[in-house]
């Protein structure tokens, strides 16, 4: 992804970018075996439930994933921007704030949409398997929120691995091994019961995730008085919020769409198999975003346009040879990785490739928003999103109306490739016009 050129003083780059560099690969190394453990804690639940409570399952992460989203109202992903400063310039007080400002309101937050949910559940009393999942994965969404907050806060504090192995392996490892025990205590263990265990394992995911935060904070932020700017946060907060809700209203969108509109829950099961082995290349984006994320937002407060131009490009060499070799992979072994969930799960091959080409897509352009976002560009960035967004719920719910799952995934797939081309080009005027 080479799209500008050379700069003649390019020698003369920071040795960071060297570090930061070798960190993503580190990074990646570890989110990869995360993910790998996130496919394990799958396939066991696709093995010890059946084609159908599976597919209620992945619904109500899916439907949970986005009232987390909303219960942080942006400031997770806010803290990245804006704690790396308070560090550097030695501002204890607002640190202090910031962190507790956030727990605050992701608690809060999350537990009022929990119990919003609960009471539109209650008033729809539709006691449907899969709504019934979702009702109970609830109790733990103020948990969830909270979590996700403190990933991005340790990250910003500096503690990128320690984030990358609660996140991306404790937390599934934790989850799948809570998960089997529960089918060796029981050799058909309920829907309830699977869920009970999943959320316990974000519950002592973040508990660990706590302690590393407390480990990192700086002592003087510790005791410092906390200082609030409360407004500020917030308005920043929303415009991350606009774009993180309306992003995961779209990831979920084929699986909430088909459980939605065709109430096909083994066709959601096949989807849901299918999104998680293509899922595996997203990860070296979120993964190498905790590490370019923070020194981006240096590099952008400097004003230091040319080693902007550098990180961005050391980037986009790197996910190049990860997105060739990992769609390589799926072609050759697609049918063997999806048999793994179940022999019936080698159906969603087509469905498999599909994704897997869209994925790659995302993940090669897939710093463009942040790059637009750390630049300011918030309402551009949301504008884009939202109509991509509105345009690909539009099209898979018609896929799902008059077509199969497979026609779902091509609507996925190509609403996801557009959305990133006007995301990238967006990007390259933001960026490689400045002097």
């Amino acid at each position: 992804m080479a799209m500008w050129h050379d700069h003649p003083d390019a020698r003369n780059v920071p040795s960071a970018h060297v570090v930061t560099a070798h960190a993503s690969e580190v990074v990646v190394v570890a989110a990869v075996a995360g993910y790998a453990l996130n496919c394990v804690l799958n396939i066991i639940g696709a093995r010890i439930l059946s084609a159908t409570d599976y597919g209620a399952f992945s619904a109500a992460v899916s439907m949970v994933a986005i009232i987390c989203t909303i219960a942080t109202l942006g400031l997770e992903k806010c803290a990245l921007r804006l704690l790396p400063e308070y560090v550097d310039l030695k501002s204890q007080s607002m640190t202090k704030g910031y962190i507790v400002f956030g727990v605050t309101i992701s608690v809060c937050v999350g537990a009022c949409a929990a119990v919003g949910a609960f009471v539109i559940y209650d008033s729809v009393r539709a006691h449907d398997v899969s709504l019934d999942a979702l009702a109970h994965m609830l109790w733990f969404v103020p948990a969830m929120a909270l979590f996700l907050f403190a990933i991005e806060v340790a990250t910003a504090l500096g503690s990128w691995m320690g984030s990358t192995v609660v996140y991306r392996i404790l937390l599934p490892a934790s989850a799948a091994g809570a998960v089997a025990a529960s089918a060796l205590f029981d050799s058909t263990p309920t829907l309830r019961e699977v869920i009970n265990m999943y959320g316990l394992a974000w519950v002592a995911a973040l508990v660990v995730m706590i302690v590393i935060v407390l480990r990192r904070l700086p002592t003087l932020a510790l005791r410092a008085t906390s200082l609030y700017a409360s407004k500020d946060w917030l308005t920043q907060g929303v415009g991350y919020l606009g774009f993180s809700l309306i992003m995961t209203i779209f990831t979920q969108g084929a699986i909430v769409v088909l459980e939605v509109v065709r109430g096909d829950r083994v066709g959601v099961g096949m989807v849901a198999a299918a999104m998680q082995v293509a899922g595996f290349v997203i990860i070296a984006q979120t993964a190498t975003m905790r590490i370019y994320g923070p020194q981006l937002a240096r590099l952008i407060a400097r004003g230091d346009a040319h080693n902007e131009r550098m990180l961005l490009r050391s980037r986009g060499r790197f996910m190049i040879v990860v997105c060739g070799a990992f769609f390589a992979i799926i072609v050759l072994f697609g049918h063997d990785l999806l048999a793994l969930f179940g022999e019936q799960y080698r159906a969603a091959y087509p469905m498999l490739v599909t994704l897997a080409i869209g994925n790659c897509i995302n993940t090669l352009l897939g710093f463009a928003p942040s790059i637009l976002q750390y630049h300011g560009a918030h309402r551009l960035t949301i504008t884009i999103a939202a109509v991509g967004t509105t345009l690909a719920l539009l099209a898979m719910a018609v896929a799902a109306h008059v077509g199969t799952s497979l026609e779902v995934t091509y609507a996925y797939s190509i609403s996801l490739t557009a959305m990133y081309i006007a995301f990238q080009v967006a990007a390259m005027r933001r960026v490689w016009l400045v002097k």
